[in-house]
């Protein structure tokens, strides 16, 4: 019964554990990137660029990351699940970005996460047994 109810629990909080966490790294990483960062020089837009493609490359990892350490004991099922929920958001963002206006910032972030979330599916297919 307890298995039962903690394997429960762990299904509940994938996803929003996920989202909070990747939050949470993509906040510090962007505040840690611009206190370190150029000041005032001509690379300080670069620099902010820059990081914050990293930055979402870093949250696109740590969503699918965090998703899998959740639930151990369902690597597989629980990384398609996390890729296609980042999938469907990454489909309605990318919508959103071609219907309030085109922004190239908007799209290149959107293939870093993606890029992020793709790099930590292929390792978890990768390393469990079909």
């Amino acid at each position: 019964m307890k298995e039962k109810l903690l394997t429960t629990l762990r299904w509940i909080g994938v996803l929003p554990l996920s989202i909070i966490a990747s939050y949470i790294v993509y906040m510090l990483f962007m505040w840690g990137s611009r206190s370190t960062g150029p000041l005032h020089t001509r690379f300080d837009d670069l620099w902010n660029y820059g990081m914050m493609f990293v930055s979402h490359f870093v949250m696109g990892v740590t969503f699918m990351a965090t998703g899998i350490q959740i639930a151990p004991s369902h690597k597989r099922v629980c990384s398609c699940v996390l890729f296609g929920f980042a999938c469907v958001l990454a489909g309605v963002l990318l919508l959103a970005n071609f219907m309030t206006g085109f922004s190239w910032v908007s799209l290149i972030s959107l293939i870093c996460l993606m890029a992020g979330v793709s790099y930590i599916f292929y390792t978890s297919l990768k390393k469990e047994e079909f």
